[in-house]
């Protein structure tokens, strides 16, 4: 908004805290002050703080994908620490329903209606 619509003096709302603001006047809008991290701020040009902005959206929309991978990574090891967990429960309980039912599900999708399997007895 400064560079396109060329402002050189700016009226605006400060934040002090606690949602308590304030009325501030900037005389001069050639320079704005960057948070460039760590709570550094470093005063730039309109058109440098533009170009370093744009990096830096760059670096943490790189990052916000990283995360996002690493999440369903996560996910899915969860899924799958669930499934072997329910599996295990249905082998103490029953073992003889636990290898029906597993033979049911792999000769199901086969068209297999009877077991065929040498240690299953079903």
């Amino acid at each position: 908004m400064l560079i396109k619509e060329d402002i050189s003096e700016l009226e605006t709302s400060v934040e002090l805290g606690c949602q308590f603001f304030v009325k501030a006047l900037v005389p001069d809008t050639s320079c704005i002050f960057v948070d460039i991290g760590l709570n550094f701020r470093l005063e730039m040009p309109l058109a440098e703080a533009e170009a370093f902005l744009e990096d830096k959206e760059k670096h943490l929309c790189n990052g916000l994908e990283l995360k996002s991978k690493q999440v369903a990574k996560v996910k899915a090891d969860i899924h799958e620490a669930l499934h072997l967990i329910d599996l295990m429960t249905s082998l103490q309980s029953d073992p003889h329903d636990f290898f029906f039912r597993r033979c049911v599900e792999l000769s199901m999708p086969l068209g297999v209606t009877r077991c065929v399997s040498s240690w299953c007895c079903c």
